[in-house]
């Protein structure tokens, strides 16, 4: 017996969504940035940038992480189960042979 995780056609759908829905918020942005800046705020902008950088690509990992090892604690709670389930099955078969 066994029973396979699956993502299903809808979920798929509305992750699809959500996508389309932050590109269409962020489409006009990049046309209302500032082209030029002078020297003393273009330092304090990479600065800050940089920053940011560091901040999110180290949130981004950790939070990766975190989703990684759900998934596996998911995976692996359901093969527990299912391996308790063809236990009891395999009991049950042994009481009426």
């Amino acid at each position: 017996m066994t029973a396979d995780l699956v993502i299903t056609t809808d979920m798929l759908l509305n992750m699809a969504k959500t996508y389309e829905r932050l590109a269409d918020a962020i489409r006009d942005v990049p046309g209302e940035l500032p082209i030029s800046v002078d020297a003393g705020i273009a330092t304090d902008i990479i600065i800050d940038m940089l920053g940011t950088l560091d901040f999110a690509g180290t949130t981004f990992t950790e939070k990766s992480d975190g989703c990684a090892e759900k998934l596996r604690i998911l995976v692996q709670l359901h093969e527990e189960e299912e391996e308790e389930v063809t236990n009891h099955f395999r009991d049950l078969k042994g009481e009426l042979d």
